[in-house]
């Protein structure tokens, strides 16, 4: 839902969200999730793909990112360097870890967003 609402948003600076990040620990849940989702092109260098929410099937960028927020959730800290060093740029690496851990810990506890 975070990746339709911001179809038409402009893109962010990943440093630009992470700080506005870090000045409030307490952010909402969907205000993470809408950031990381702003900050995607950047990090990965291409525009990720998004199925319309009911799909049954999830894009492979879909895939990628609940497998990045769900390790960290679990503080699985190996699959989340995994991952983020699979597809984002060294740079940009740290701040959208940031990110995913923002909406790993404002993501319900009850909502199982494993694969």
């Amino acid at each position: 839902m975070a990746a339709l609402a911001c179809r038409s948003a402009a893109k962010l600076d990943v440093l630009a969200i992470c700080a506005t990040l870090s000045v409030d620990r307490d952010v909402a849940a969907g205000e993470a999730a809408a950031a990381l989702v702003r900050a995607l092109p950047g990090a990965l260098g291409l525009r990720p793909v998004f199925f319309r929410p009911g799909t049954m099937v999830l894009s492979f960028d879909e895939a990628w990112l609940l497998r990045l927020i769900d390790a960290e959730r679990q503080a699985r800290f190996d699959d989340v360097k995994f991952l983020l060093t699979s597809r984002v740029a060294p740079a940009m690496r740290r701040n959208l870890g940031i990110l995913a851990a923002a909406v790993a810990r404002t993501a319900g506890t009850g909502t199982d967003m494993s694969i």
